[in-house]
Parts: structure tokens; C-alpha cells; sequence
């Protein structure tokens, strides 16, 4: 690769701060490490307005890890290194707009798909979450729009940033509880689970087919209950006939998408049949791909990546018994909890151990373990999952583990383990959980703005 030419020493600070720590980070469950150093950091030499954000990203992350250094009179450096930050964004945002003007849109297209994962990134990091969301929203589209006009010709960049905002489109909607994106065109994958009987060809096959099945059935199930919905919503006229009632005028913005009592008559069959089916072929292959890794050395990467789907894999077996029994928590039994919980402890060790706070563009160790809190019946079990969020530091996209401890640790103090779906308003959502502690509590607890912002979000949106 060329060299850069920075426009001034900070912006190279920045940069090599990325280079040297924080693609590390964003290489734990979001993509491997070779897509950064691939993709985004040769685009990173050739494009200013990638350049700009990969150093908007650096700023950030800097930022991040000083904070939680910081001595109660640095303040001022501390606002000073978050101002540099926002100028590095708002000049690589400028850049990107005159590059989309350009004669060669589909290359500035291809670029701006790696500016909205690098601005999901930043924002997250800025604890910015209802604009992250937004540019994870606009990935998405771009996307789907490039897939249907077939304009992008690089296989590893398609599968790979495909693969990116699969996970995020899921992660984020989870804790919004709504779907925040559009479904990703690759529809065909989670039928080809089902009739494909071999190993998958990796292990990132495996994580991407994971992430496909599970964000196109989150919007499958999110559209069939809105269908439930309109059945229960019909009723006769004094003419006999049917009369359509808006199901979107009585449906709460951000709705839950969680399984509740099937008395209610939510669409259990789809999860217990189609989810349930497609899941179990998942597994078969994916347990034919560990015979054979297991039979040939595993690299360190392979095997971070086997300990994190096979967390995947005690999570979703325990989301689906739950369903199947109507979200009655009692029925997930303690020796599940307790696997599931073993292996979150074997892959936060790690991170803990690094003392600094860390990163990473998605991932789910803080979105399993809150799950763990909410269905675990054992308090010995509940008190390990809080302990470890809060010894995580860490922030997986908008899952941050200290304000996701905080609200855990409030509920429990209450008594109270489970409050989803609480908020008629905001459904199941994060930030629901935390608007019913601040009413249970008589404004006793108080979420972070940036929370409240987001429950601002989800209400207009």
C-alpha cells in the first residue's frame, strides 16, 4: 500500500491508534480480523473520506479507554479528545458527500457501505445509540439496494459486510425490540440450511448462516404477528361484512417480538416449526464442521470462534424451549443455565483480564448474559451473570455491560428479575426494562440520557 498522507499529525495519531488497538476489538465476533486489513484499511489509503472515519473511529476509541482512566479534574482533556473526535467525523461525513456526487458511483457506493459500518462504530463508542442505529439503517438499505442491482463484484467484501449487518440488523433490533431493517437479500440461506445435509465450509459460514436464519426469522415473526394482529382486529358490520381495522393504529411502536403465553395468539407455530426445524439443521452441520476441526489443528482464531458459537448455540436452544412453553421461565432448566453461563464466563475471562474497556462492532456476550438474568431461576446464577457484566467494561454496539449491570442490579435489589413487556408502550425493549425501574421506583433510578434518547426513538419512529 501507498502512503498515507495525513492532513495533520492528530488525524495519523488517530489512524494508527485504530491500526494498532481498536480493529482488534472489532475483529471479535463481527468479522474476522483479515476483512479490515482486506477491505477498509487499503480503501482506508486510496479514499479520503474513509481515511477520516477510520480515524474518527481511532479518536473514539481513545477517547473511550481514557475515560476510564481519568482523574476527577481532567475533564477538560477528556472533552478536548471527544471534540478531535467529532471534527475527524464530521470531516469524513463531508468527504462522503462529495464522493457520492462522483462519476463512479458504484465505487463510492462500495465505500460509503464501509463508512456506515465505520459510523456504527464511532457512534456506538460516543454513546450516540439512536444515531447508530441510523447508520446501521442506511447500511442495510445500500446494501439490499447493491444485492438487487448485483453491482457488487468483490465475493469476500459482499459475504462479509452482509454477514456484519446481519448481526447488527439483529443485535439492535433485539434491544429495541422492533426490526430496524429491512431483510437482507439472502432469503435462500436459511432454506438451504434445511436441504444442505454437509459441513459447513468454516466456521464463518457457520456464523453467517447463524446470523441469517436468526434475523430473517425476527422479521418473519415480527410480520406474522402484525398478520395475527389484523385477524383479531377484523369484526362484522351490521351488514355481515368484514371490516378491516387498522392494525397499525392499536399496535404500539416497538411491539414485543419476544414469545409470550400462546393463549394470546401469538404466532408460536412459525418459531416451534419453521425456526425450530431450520435451527436443529443449523446444528447437525455445525456439529459435523467441529468433527472435523477437531480432527486437524485449531488455530487460535477457529477456536474463539467455536467457544462463541457454541455459546449461539445454548443460547438459541434455550430461547426456543422457553417458547415452546409459552416464555414460562421455570421450564429452562438449571443445568442450561448453568452451561451457557460457563461458557460466558470462559469468554469474558479474557477481556476482563486486559483491564481496559473494550469494543467490539456486534457481539452477544452482554445480550446473553442479560438473558441469563431474566430466565435463570437460581439467584446463585443471577448474582454470576451481574457479576461478570459488571466486570466486563465493555460495549458490544449499544449493549454497553455497565448500564445493562446497573439496570440488572436494580431490578434485583427490587426483587424483581424479569420486567419485559412491563412498558405497554415500548413492548420488550432495553430501554422499556428501564422506564419501568424508573416507575417502580418512583424515578428512584435513572437511566442514562443517551437511553432515554433512545426510548425518544423507538416511540417516533
Amino acid at each position: 500500500m501507498n502512503p498515507i498522507a495525513f492532513e495533520s499529525a492528530t488525524e495519523a495519531r488517530f489512524f494508527h491508534h485504530f491500526r494498532l488497538c481498536t480493529r482488534f476489538g472489532l475483529a471479535y465476533s463481527a468479522g474476522p480480523l483479515d476483512f479490515w486489513d482486506t477491505y477498509v484499511l487499503p480503501v482506508a489509503h486510496q479514499e479520503d473520506y474513509l481515511r477520516q472515519a477510520v480515524a474518527a473511529v481511532g479518536a473514539a476509541h481513545q477517547s473511550l479507554v481514557v475515560r476510564s482512566y481519568a482523574e476527577p479534574g481532567s475533564s477538560t482533556w477528556n472533552a478536548s479528545q471527544e471534540n478531535a473526535a467529532m471534527q475527524q467525523y464530521n470531516r469524513a461525513i463531508a468527504s462522503l458527500v462529495r464522493a457520492i456526487s462522483s462519476p463512479n458511483p458504484v465505487a463510492a457506493a462500495h465505500g460509503a457501505l464501509l463508512c456506515c459500518l465505520m459510523f456504527v462504530c464511532f457512534e456506538s463508542l460516543m454513546g450516540r445509540y439512536s444515531e447508530s442505529i441510523k447508520h446501521m439503517q442506511s447500511g442495510c438499505q445500500l446494501l439490499t439496494s447493491l444485492g438487487a442491482a448485483s453491482r457488487i463484484s468483490d465475493a469476500g467484501l459482499w459475504r462479509h459486510t452482509y454477514g456484519m449487518f446481519a448481526r447488527l440488523a439483529l443485535e439492535f433490533s433485539a434491544f429495541m425490540d422492533a426490526p430496524l431493517a429491512p431483510a437482507l437479500p439472502s432469503n435462500m440461506l436459511s432454506a438451504m440450511v434445511v436441504e444442505n445435509q454437509q459441513p459447513f465450509s468454516d466456521l464463518n459460514e457457520a456464523l453467517l448462516t447463524l446470523r441469517t436464519m436468526a434475523n430473517d426469522h425476527f422479521i418473519a415473526l415480527h410480520k406474522t404477528e402484525r398478520q395475527h394482529l389484523l385477524q383479531r382486529t377484523r369484526s362484522p358490520n351490521l351488514a355481515g361484512e368484514m371490516v378491516r381495522v387498522d392494525p397499525y393504529a392499536q399496535l404500539p411502536r416497538g411491539t414485543s417480538m419476544s414469545p409470550v403465553s400462546s393463549s394470546s395468539g401469538t404466532c408460536g407455530p412459525l418459531w416451534e416449526g419453521d425456526w425450530s426445524d431450520s435451527f436443529s439443521a443449523w446444528n447437525r452441520r455445525f456439529e459435523l464442521t467441529v468433527q472435523n476441526l477437531c480432527s486437524e489443528d485449531i488455530s487460535e482464531r477457529d477456536r474463539g470462534m467455536l467457544a462463541h458459537l457454541r455459546l449461539q448455540q445454548n443460547f438459541w436452544e434455550m430461547e426456543i424451549e422457553l417458547t415452546k412453553n409459552g416464555g414460562n421461565a421455570a421450564v429452562v432448566a438449571s443445568e442450561a443455565c448453568e452451561e451457557c453461563l460457563q461458557r460466558a464466563e470462559s469468554l469474558a475471562q479474557p477481556l476482563i483480564a486486559h483491564g481496559k474497556p473494550t469494543f467490539s462492532l456486534d457481539g452477544d456476550l452482554i445480550s446473553d448474559l442479560c438473558f441469563i438474568i431474566s430466565v435463570c431461576q437460581d439467584l446463585g446464577q443471577q448474582n454470576r451473570a451481574l457479576s461478570l457484566l459488571r466486570s466486563l467494561n465493555r460495549r458490544e454496539g449499544i449493549w454497553d455491560s455497565n448500564e445493562i449491570a446497573e439496570m440488572h442490579s436494580f431490578s434485583l435489589s427490587l426483587g424483581v428479575a424479569n420486567l419485559w413487556g412491563e412498558d405497554k408502550e415500548l413492548g420488550y425493549s432495553v430501554p422499556a426494562f428501564m422506564r419501568s425501574l424508573s416507575r417502580m421506583s418512583q424515578k428512584a433510578y435513572i437511566p442514562r440520557a443517551a437511553l432515554v434518547s433512545m426510548a425518544e426513538f423507538i416511540c417516533q419512529n
